[in-house]
């Protein structure tokens, strides 16, 4: 355990802590703030989300826009730096004291810096120790000025960072950066980019790093965040204790903020990208940010009213973009805060294939014109109301479930921005107050206010190779003013009156009941065949979580209605149910909170869902009509066909489809029959005709169902309700089981080698072992060990040693559908000239955690981290609907005690060794690998 020298506690025990401040308004009272002499600012609460856990964050007002031009991209390499060595925590000390928590590196354990800010997080840490609780506010101690900042270490980050940015360097990144220069006009903010410049990161002096570390990284600029389950005088204590041992800045330099300039008219720019798929346009008007001071009641109402009309414009678009010759997809108007002192009115949207670019932004901004002339109408305005305080009712019923984390990405902003944090139940209150008395006029003076005619910048960006000439800034000059002048009707909002269901159905009954084995929960069998599944929890008393499960799924179906399978889920999701269109169904649902959604997997038929016990009944409806009345509208295929074909266009110059693919291969083992890729070609042999028959085929049968409700929900209210909805699905006789087409991953150490040109030259790699194995709780939990202790061998070798990757991920797991199998796998990118080495790490490990096992300390962390994160996951339903659904789709009810928490308890070095050797008896390994075109 890490622990204070004996002096600095004699000094602080000695010190006078008068703490001076005054409170700022609209901070939520259930926060205890302060300011510590040395001008470090603390916010601590009470927070029981999750129970006995604390998060522990330090956020600084300090990024990539303080940095002079020889430390471009050191404020983020500082923030790497953090983790690797301070006064109290030498080394990797942090890392390795917090994982012997349980603490998850990456997980729990993390950090990102901005171009304005700078923040570090440690969540989810066991309060049961005060040791532990002190030693977690040493850490906030250390990141704040007492890093070592070693020169080997320095240097040891620079291949990571210079990994990070190869990871990272894709189209979307490059074209924004081409474009900061016009978005960010004569302003610093278009000369950073966090990332930086790769030069300073290999070639700097360590005093650069240093240098900017003393200057920035100090108490006047900081705030220490503390949310979560522990008596929060005591903790404030330990803050003040610890964190005032840091000494105040002497002679701080000015933490400037930067703006950016006016422009009169409007500037334009275009940029290309080799491997971009979409071409995407952005229409915004820069205004000043609300400054600090001006964040009052006023302020909050404004926000309001810009939610309104948020939900009304947002309405109208996607209802647009449903229809399959939408002139315009992905867009989005709203205003928003682009970086500190600038916001911003942005018009956004993306050209689909069937339309020119110049005839999308026209139909875009014609849409925001007839907003702007116009208005909202007062049906869109009451819907929106409704909707709005149903949100913050909501937020309050779950006030008791927001998480730690939440909580502190909400304080943050108090603290960097002076965003108003007063606490929902002023927030609704406030909203009950005010919403009445906002007013259409309210709404509609906004899209005036927000548009002129100077401060505007017009961007475009796309592929490379298109198939017309994109525009030049006289051509952005007559849209805009044929805009303005066009003829442009108002909206005509269509009011849906008609009940959900249209007839009653004939509700069944219960036909025998029993209870499931070692939980709170009842299986009911209704006289149709229907399994419902009841578990009342006390989890979070506003949620009912829903989950539906069949066996069989695609590999029923034959080969030719495959592709068509692969849109039937999402087609019927988009067409509404029964006698209403997907735009009038969210009509219908106004002011309720209630999902459902569809689902055909390859071995499997689903449904899931979620609502509130007030609207329980109302989901009931969805499910009985998702049954019994989908709808197929030919509208809603031709805009899914429309959509998958516009992003294939373009697949073949991005790599990473071309990677995913080329994976999606090999783990078929080459049987495109059975295992089809997405294609142009494959898109063509999608059949409207077919999907209803799919959809009724694999949708279908209550008796081939097992329905699940875990929740806050009342068995004798919900019974009837059920017996009512599900009893009355329709059934036949028999269930089905999956098919096993035949279908394996290609074996035998196959290796998938190809060559891609990309802009940023990496290889990306993909190296999966597998095997059939015997599927049991206890084999899966010992590859659950053994994927986690890879995971922690691989970041020391291949990204802390060698700095050779930004990291590797891990997956792991057994399947027992269509076969008992297993697999693990590594992928990651890297510097194609260190590849080799890389992969010989991941075999090697891989071999010496079969042969001689892992090391006790690895083995330790890996089995704490299991266990912290069970013990979390089991306080939330979703972790629970899915250990009910597992004991249907495998016969294990992973909820159980005796299916985790004794296999761990049970588990040895040994004994893991062992078990992990048999498991991979039957082992083969296939790789597929991306390199850079020379």
């Amino acid at each position: 355990m890490i622990k204070l020298k004996p002096l600095a506690i004699l000094l602080l025990l000695n010190s006078a802590l008068s703490f001076a401040q005054k409170r700022p308004e609209l901070l939520d009272p259930a926060i205890r703030y302060g300011v510590l002499e040395n001008g470090m600012t603390y916010y601590i609460m009470h927070n029981e989300e999750p129970k006995e856990r604390a998060s522990f964050y330090i956020v600084h007002n300090v990024g990539a826009m303080l940095e002079e031009d020889d430390q471009d991209g050191l404020a983020h390499m500082l923030e790497h730096m953090a983790f690797n060595g301070s006064t109290n925590f030498q080394g990797k000390g942090i890392k390795n004291f917090l994982e012997r928590q349980g603490v998850e590196f990456g997980r729990n354990i993390n950090a990102y810096t901005s171009l304005d800010e700078t923040v570090y997080n440690i969540s989810n840490v066991p309060t049961e120790k005060p040791e532990v609780m002190d030693s977690c506010i040493l850490i906030l101690h250390d990141w704040s000025g007492s890093l070592t900042l070693s020169g080997e270490e320095i240097d040891a980050e620079r291949g990571v960072i210079k990994e990070e940015w190869r990871t990272r360097n894709n189209a979307r990144r490059r074209m924004q950066k081409a474009l900061a220069g016009t978005t960010f006009h004569q302003s610093k903010y278009a000369e950073r980019d966090v990332i930086g410049n790769m030069e300073v990161i290999e070639k700097s002096p360590y005093s650069a790093i240093r240098s900017f570390y003393k200057k920035w990284y100090r108490p006047d600029l900081q705030a220490a965040l503390v949310i979560g389950d522990f008596n929060v005088d005591e903790m404030e204590a330990r803050v003040k204790r610890i964190l005032s041992m840091i000494p105040a800045a002497t002679n701080p330099a000015e933490r400037v903020e930067y703006t950016v300039k006016d422009n009169e008219g409007f500037l334009y720019q275009y940029t290309t990208d080799e491997e971009a798929q979409y071409v995407q346009y952005s229409i915004m008007t820069k205004h000043d940010a609300v400054k600090r001071e001006n964040k009052n009641t006023t302020y909050l109402k404004n926000q309001l009213i810009q939610s309104l009309y948020s939900l009304v414009i947002n309405e109208r678009l996607s209802n647009i973009q449903q229809k399959p010759e939408a002139p315009f997809i992905g867009a989005r108007i709203g205003y928003f805060n682009v970086v500190r002192t600038m916001d911003a009115f942005v018009i956004r949207g993306a050209k689909p294939a069937h339309i020119d670019l110049i005839g999308s932004m026209k139909a875009l901004l014609i849409e925001n014109e007839r907003i702007r002339r116009h208005g909202v109408t007062t049906t869109e305005l009451e819907r929106a109301k409704v909707n709005l305080l149903k949100s913050y009712e909501e937020a309050l019923k779950n006030r008791d479930e927001v998480s730690n984390d939440r909580y502190a990405r909400n304080i943050k902003d108090h603290f960097l921005l002076a965003e108003p944090k007063p606490g929902i139940s002023y927030r609704l209150e406030f909203v009950k107050s005010e919403l009445p008395g906002i007013t259409m006029q309210d709404v509609n003076m906004l899209v005036p206010s927000w548009t002129r005619k100077d401060n505007m910048v017009v961007t475009v960006q796309g592929p490379t190779e298109v198939d017309f000439e994109y525009p030049e800034k006289e051509q952005i000059a007559a849209l805009l003013d044929e805009v303005t002048k066009a003829k442009v009707e108002p909206f005509v909002d269509q009011v849906v009156d008609a009940p959900l269901i249209a007839d009653e159905p004939t509700p069944g009954k219960v036909a025998s009941v029993r209870e499931l084995e070692g939980i709170e929960a009842k299986e009911y069998i209704l006289n149709n065949g229907a399994r419902v599944v009841i578990y009342p929890t006390d989890k979070d008393d506003n949620q009912i979580l829903f989950s539906a499960y069949s066996k069989g799924g695609r590999s029923l179906l034959q080969s030719q209605d495959l592709p068509t399978a692969s849109v039937v889920s999402s087609l019927a999701d988009r067409s509404g149910l029964g006698e209403h269109s997907l735009e009038d169904l969210k009509k219908l649902l106004v002011g309720k909170r209630v999902e459902i959604g569809t689902g055909i997997s390859q071995h499997a038929e689903t449904l899931d869902g979620s609502t509130t016990p007030g609207d329980f009944e109302t989901l009931l409806q969805l499910i009985y009509l998702t049954f019994e009345a989908p709808r197929f509208e030919k509208e809603s295929f031709e805009t899914i066909i429309a959509n998958m074909k516009l992003s294939l266009e373009n697949a073949s110059a991005n790599p990473q489809k071309v990677f995913g693919d080329s994976v999606s291969i090999s783990l078929s083992g080459g049987n495109l029959e059975r295992r089809p890729v997405q294609s142009l070609a494959f898109v063509d042999k999608i059949d409207f005709a077919r999907c209803e028959a799919i959809y009724r085929d694999r949708i279908s049968n209550a008796q081939d169902f097992v329905f699940a409700f875990v929740g806050a929900i009342d068995e004798q209210i919900a019974i009837p309700l059920i017996e009512k909805y599900i009893g009355s699905i329709s059934s036949r006789e028999g269930q089905e089981s999956w098919k096993d087409d035949g279908v394996r991953p290609y074996s035998d150490g196959f290796e998938k080698i190809f060559y891609k040109e990309m802009e940023v030259a990496k290889q990306t790699n993909y190296v999966h072992f597998h095997g059939a194995g015997n599927y049991s709780r206890e084999n899966s939990v010992v590859l659950s060990i053994a994927k986690s202790i890879l995971q922690q061998r691989y970041f020391e070798t291949i990204r802390e040693e060698e700095g050779g990757s930004y990291g590797v991920r891990m997956f792991g797991g057994f399947s027992i559908t269509p076969y008992q199998n297993y697999h693990l796998t590594a992928y990651f990118d890297c510097n194609p000239d260190k590849a080799d080495k890389l992969i010989e790490i991941i075999h090697e490990e891989f071999k010496n955690l079969l042969k001689n096992g892992p090391s006790i300390e690895d083995y330790n962390k890996a089995i704490e981290g299991m266990k912290k994160t069970r013990e979390q996951s089991l306080e939330e339903n979703t972790t629970l609907i899915r250990g009910i659904m597992s004991s249907y789709s495998t016969g294990y009810n992973t909820l159980l005690p005796k299916n985790y928490e004794d296999i761990l308890n049970g588990m040895t070095v040994k004994k893991f060794k062992k078990i992990l050797n048999e498991i991979v008896a039957d082992r083969s390994r296939l790789s597929v690998i991306m390199k850079p075109k020379v």
